[in-house]
């Protein structure tokens, strides 16, 4: 009973196709990654931002960082770099604990993503090309049964597109939520 109650609560929160809303009230700084039509923020901008401080030890004006702050309610500290002028990256990272583990993904849902890929221990599925020749419901319990077959510590790589270009070859964001047991990190990438 117990592994069908867990089973179905990460089927609702990973695999779910219900549609997410962004909110960029937790980060203002992350709005440029969860919209298409959002340029990214400026050095200029991110100077005047007093949530956020350069910290690249290289060169000025290339990498901001942040305090401990919340991604709704999970704390995490940000990292975001600059390239052409404006952010490309941003990174969340954040302790590993099984409920940041959850409420990271969550977040990522909230925030219009929808998983495309997972990698587990060097094996991996690739959802969005499973979905070309199978049924939902099927993909949905493949890839539960794969992210259920091993510890949650254990090293995994996944990755999100925004659910408005989930079936495109190339999306112009993405996420990448990479935990070893140790450190999750979530990386927002706008291209």
């Amino acid at each position: 009973m117990k592994k069908t109650v867990f089973t179905s609560l990460i089927c609702s929160l990973i695999c779910s196709t219900l549609t997410a809303y962004p909110s960029t009230l937790s980060l203002p700084w992350l709005s440029p990654m969860l919209g298409d039509n959002i340029p990214g923020w400026s050095v200029d901008v991110l100077n005047k931002n007093q949530d956020l401080f350069d910290c690249g030890e290289k060169e000025e004006g290339k990498e901001f960082c942040s305090e401990v702050v919340n991604y709704y309610t999970t704390p995490v500290q940000g990292h975001l770099w600059l390239a052409k002028g404006s952010v490309n990256k941003i990174q969340l990272n954040a302790p590993f604990t099984a409920n940041n583990y959850s409420k990271l993904q969550l977040n990522i849902r909230k925030d219009g993503y929808v998983l495309a890929w997972v990698e587990i221990a060097g094996k991996h599925i690739d959802i969005i090309e499973q979905l070309k020749n199978k049924p939902f419901h099927i993909v949905d319990r493949e890839v539960i049964m794969f992210m259920n077959s091993g510890r949650i510590s254990s090293p995994r790589r996944l990755l999100w597109y925004p659910e408005t270009q989930y079936q495109q070859a190339n999306p112009s964001r993405y996420v990448e939520f990479v935990s070893d047991g140790v450190t999750i990190n979530v990386n927002f990438f706008k291209l």
